[in-house]
């Protein structure tokens, strides 16, 4: 029996069903008796290879969920609008390229799920959907939508992100139960005045668009809590955003702004501020009046100092001005005693304020890639410290105090000027990780004695096994033979230098083609005979050796 008969069959046998459930069945249609199921009320055929709905599906007047997303339809039949009951369907990952006038007769529908098809359009009809609350048509090929949109009144959330709309109808502005607009990843270089009239929205994402200004009459949302703004070409905000009094989240990363208006001081509630990526270089003092905010973020501007007013936001948690300016930091960035997390990698700093202890509450500071050769002592006092990034400065030494940090857990000193390691390094009992790379180090025999049993070394590029952790004089030849990391063996080749591996274990050269070379070491450090593969990488020019079978007797063979 097929699996259309087995259906049919299914069918007749469920004829008072009010449930029938056929999701990942693999049907490519649906046969025509599916229209005598009338007490159904949920019918779902999602996951299968549907390309079209047989007319009768108007016939199941009871049905009010139907699910047939994740299938191959291309179109819909006029005979959709017939389902009078419909109050969620579900027709997302299909392939879709219009919709029948009739979907306007849908006059119970709440919920229309039509995302990741392939609409160009919507029929004006679609306005006439009076009970629709939810419609979500993200990831299609709208390039306009209909005036009538304005008419769904009921309408509490409208996703449309990632179409291809260069404008809005002025009738959106009467979309006046809309709490949550999405129009990002379109192609908008301006907003309709009428979106002001929107005084129910609470959430508005127009990230990812073409928009060079904003319309005053936006800052005339007075529900609105999160704004998402980010990549577009703004150069400027108005002053009227300080309006936005019930905004908590204001996301403008990667514009083109230069500067805040002074009003920015008066969003009061806002707890989250995105302005990285944009051309900064100052802050007006107003941003101290930012009470409750939590998280301020400021990488990859033009900052070349701060404000002292920073040190009036009490409430941050993490402050990123990574990839700024800054020679030096205010001294009241010492009363942000909420800070957790600081980041401050590739600016220009040469030292920190002594005010940088009284932060209590930080857990990550990240320095990396200033021009810091010291810290200063007060770094002792951050005794919830655990992440502390050193890399790409000019350090040469650590202050004694820095052995007091006993919430450390991860420490970075890379690419600085170290060439022999801190003693207090083994006074760090939480370390757990440790980066050393590009340093000039020859002895790290001080970490054999670390408490810590759980420390990860990273040195010279690669996590490096406790049995390295000596001087490097002492590392022997015959590791290599034994060493199952590739990148580590790499480490020791370079370190020992293959002049010295050849010689201590007696290697001889049995075959050469290209740039490999076959080596045979008959020393008794095995139980068989060891060949070894040498090859000098022609793009890196770094030297690998690999053990290879003794059955190999050329190193053609060798590499295959």
């Amino acid at each position: 029996m097929s699996q259309m008969e087995e259906v049919r069959q299914l069918i007749l046998n469920s004829l008072d069903e009010t449930e029938l459930y056929l999701s990942d069945s693999q049907l490519a249609s649906l046969p025509a008796e599916i229209g005598q199921l009338h007490s159904l009320t949920e019918l779902s055929v999602s996951g299968s290879q549907l390309a079209s709905l047989p007319p009768e599906i108007g016939q199941l007047h009871s049905l009010t969920y139907l699910q047939l997303d994740y299938n191959q339809l291309a179109s819909l039949p006029p005979e959709i609008g017939q389902l009078h009951s419909l109050i969620e369907l579900y027709l997302d990952y299909n392939q879709l390229a219009s919709l029948p006038p009739e979907i306007g007769q849908l006059h119970s529908l709440t919920e229309l799920y039509l995302d990741r098809n392939q609409l160009a359009s919507l029929p004006a009809e679609i306005g006439q959907l009076h009970s629709l609350t939810y419609l979500d048509l993200k990831y299609n090929q709208l390039t306009s939508l209909p005036a009538e949109i304005g008419q769904l009144h009921s309408l509490i959330y409208l996703e449309l992100k990632y179409n291809q709309l260069t404008s809005l109808p002025a009738e959106i502005g009467q979309l006046h139960s809309l709490t949550k607009l999405n129009l990002s990843g379109n192609q908008l270089t301006s907003l309709p005045a009428e979106i002001w009239q929107l005084h129910s929205l609470t959430e508005l994402y127009l990230s990812y668009n073409q928009l060079t200004s904003l319309p005053a009459e936006i800052w005339q949302l007075h529900s609105l809590t999160e704004l998402y703004l980010r990549r577009n070409q703004l150069a400027s905000l108005p002053a009227e955003i300080g309006q936005l009094h019930s905004l908590t989240e204001l996301y403008l990363d990667r514009n083109q702004l230069a500067s805040l208006p002074a009003e920015i001081g008066q969003l009061h509630s806002l707890t989250s501020l995105d302005l990285s990526g944009n051309q900064f270089a100052s802050l007006p003092a107003e941003i101290g009046q930012l009470h409750s905010l939590t998280r301020l973020n400021l990488e990859g501007n033009q900052l070349a100092s701060l404000p002292a007013e920073i040190g009036q936001l009490h409430s941050l948690t993490s402050l990123d001005l990574s990839g700024n300016q800054l020679a030096s930091l205010p001294a009241e960035i010492g009363q942000l005693h909420s800070l957790t997390e600081l980041r401050l990698w590739r600016n220009q700093l040469a030292s920190l304020p002594a005010e940088i202890g009284q932060l209590h509450s930080l857990t990550r500071l990240d320095l990396e890639g200033n021009q810091l050769a010291s810290l200063p002592a007060e770094i002792v006092q951050l005794h919830s410290l655990t992440s502390l990034n050193l890399s790409g400065n000019q350090f040469a030494s650590l202050p004694a105090e820095i052995g007091q940090l006993h919430s450390l857990t991860r420490l970075s000193m890379s690419f600085n000027q170290f060439a022999s390691l801190p003693l207090e390094i083994v006074q760090l009992h939480s370390l757990t990780d440790l980066w050393l790379s590009g340093n000039s180090l020859q002895d790290l025999s001080l970490l054999a004695n670390h408490p810590n049993p759980e420390l990860t070394v990273y040195c010279f590029d690669v996590e490096l096994p406790r049995r390295y952790w000596t001087h490097l004089n002492q590392w022997q030849a015959e590791w290599l033979l034994t060493e199952p990391n590739a990148e580590v063996r790499r480490v020791l080749i370079q370190q020992i230098g293959c002049d010295r591996i050849c010689k201590e274990l007696a290697a001889q050269a049995m075959d050469t083609w290209r740039e490999y070379t076959l080596l045979k070491i008959d020393a008794n450090v095995d139980v068989e005979p060891i060949h070894l593969l040498k090859m000098t990488c022609p793009s890196t020019n770094h030297l690998h050796v690999l053990r290879v079978p003794p059955t190999l007797t050329s190193a053609r063979e060798a590499i295959r």
